[in-house]
């Protein structure tokens, strides 16, 4: 039996929790382009993906960018079949929408390794891909980012090339199958060149074709190729914007205190000496478990922080590394509570050969990414808007929208460069704190950023595990296999920061 990763079964747990209703969506129909609200008078977002106006071509790169270079990628897919050079397009982070959700998002979760292609294996992974387009998750993670959109934005650029040829034609009332394109502009049989950037307003009222033709891969230009990043001159002049580095006049800067006893709540606070720190303004309590210090500036509030007097509840678990070992050697030591596999006489088999025996032991690991936790949100009367590095845009909007009591149409997420992730930035805690300090300062923006030694405490982290592991070997080679393993399961991993009891009972 295959494993249920645990970014598979976070994906998963959505789909239960929010009461996904199939019956009542139709898969066959795309989402709405996000692009088409608030156009400007001179621009046609021709597909979610492509935005063109008289001042250039820009390509949506819907997945969050971590270092992995996935905005040069997913741009080059887009200009490939838009016949457009890189350097001659803009590309900009996608809005929060499910019109860029992950199909690819839940495959893991399906029953087979990823090298069975039979046709039960991609019939199930074809209903994931279903129910990942109802869940509708703008999701950056699992390597998935350019499998998923290798067709689908290649698709996109050339459906956005065949509407612009459309355009032309009616401007030189030619036929479109007259015309070539190259370097980001149709070219007529007499030589006359059209930019792209002239031709915006015509493909306004112009349909893109839903399974636009692909080039073959002898036509490529630019995929295969060798390319400069997009982001290198930005990243390389620290113009680059990650979500600490938002200004706003008249902002304030926070930072958190949280119970190192994940789960419970704060008996009580002293906060005499941290507003006597220079830059401190106020504290605040941050739901049941949590203290923000509230400064002019983020070194200040850390000090604050430091300043503070807490007493924590204790959770109801184990409370130490050691503690938590010797309960999963004494669990290897009883009966096991589940079984994965069970193949032939594993007793006879030990015994007709020479035994091997080792341990091994793996303790629990932060992500550690190099830029800590951070967010920044202004909440006004109508309106929420979000600043952060988050690999589930879609799911700060809903989270934003359930905190605020705003329509999602009146939250904003501006997904900025994320500095390290590796899946600690699919949570929603320390956006869920940014979002609730600027509800209780409504009008004022405010810079979140957790401090290293919080980020280290609070990480979401791999579990700790324990195996034994037996073998046999007879005439060279082997001929049986145990393997006992303790872990936390998945499941308390995945809903531990989600409100669910953390006991280990």
């Amino acid at each position: 039996m295959a494993k249920i990763v645990r970014r598979a079964f976070l994906l998963g747990s959505v789909a239960i929790a929010g009461g996904v209703a199939f019956g009542y969506y139709k898969v066959s129909e795309p989402y709405p382009n996000p692009l088409e609200v608030d156009l400007g008078d001179d621009e046609a977002a021709i597909t979610p993906y492509v935005l063109v106006n008289s001042d250039g071509v820009t390509i949506i790169a819907p997945r969050a960018e971590m270092g992995q270079g996935v905005r040069t990628t997913l741009a080059a897919l887009v200009a490939e079949e838009l016949d457009i050079d890189l350097d001659d397009v803009n590309v900009e982070q996608g809005p929060a929408s499910s019109a860029y959700y992950n199909a690819l998002g839940l495959e893991e979760a399906a029953p087979f390794p990823v090298t069975d292609n039979g046709l039960a294996a991609r019939s199930v992974r074809d209903v994931t891909h279903i129910i990942a387009k109802v869940m509708g998750r703008q999701l950056t993670g699992g390597s998935t980012s350019t499998p998923d959109a290798f067709d689908k934005m290649r698709k996109a650029g050339a459906a956005a090339r065949i509407v612009l040829v459309k355009a032309a034609a009616r401007k030189l009332s030619i036929k479109a199958r007259e015309l070539t394109t190259k370097n980001g502009a149709v070219i007529a049989p007499d030589g006359t060149k059209i930019p792209y950037t002239e031709l915006a307003l015509a493909a306004r009222d112009i349909s893109p074709p839903k399974d636009p033709k692909l080039k073959d891969r002898s036509e490529w230009r630019i995929l295969g190729k060798t390319q400069n990043k997009v982001d290198m001159t930005e990243k390389s002049t620290g113009k680059a914007m990650y979500a600490s580095d938002v200004r706003l006049p008249n902002m304030v800067f926070a930072t958190i205190l949280a119970n190192p006893n994940i789960g419970a709540p704060i008996n009580s606070v002293n906060d005499g000496d941290a507003l006597k720190v220079s830059g401190v303004r106020k504290t605040l309590k941050v739901g049941s478990d949590a203290v923000a210090v509230l400064a002019s500036n983020t070194w200040a509030a850390m000090q604050g922080a430091k300043a503070l007097k807490v007493d924590w509840a204790v959770a109801p678990y184990l409370q130490s590394t050691a503690e938590i070992r010797a309960a999963m050697e004494a669990a290897l030591d009883g009966e096991p509570t589940s079984q994965n596999r069970d193949d032939g006489n594993i007793t006879k088999a030990l015994g007709d050969g020479q035994t091997i025996e080792a341990s091994y032991h793996v303790p629990y690991l932060a992500h550690a990414t190099m830029e800590p936790m951070s967010a920044a949100a202004l909440l006004n009367d109508d309106r929420l808007d979000i600043w952060v590095g988050t690999q589930s845009p879609t799911d700060a909007l809903a989270l934003g929208s359930e905190l605020s009591g705003l329509a999602t149409e009146k939250v904003h997420v501006h997904t900025t460069y994320l500095g390290g992730a590796f899946g600690r930035r699919s949570e929603m805690d320390y956006i869920a704190h940014a979002v609730k300090i600027a509800i209780a300062e409504k009008g004022t923006p405010v810079s979140m950023v957790w401090s290293r030694e919080e980020d280290m405490r609070h990480d979401v982290y791999r579990t700790m595990a324990h195996a034994r592991f037996k073998g046999a070997v007879k005439d060279g080679a082997a001929t049986a296999f145990d393997l006992h393993l303790a872990s936390s399961p998945t499941a308390l991993d995945a809903f531990s920061r989600r409100g669910m009891d953390l006991s280990m009972a």
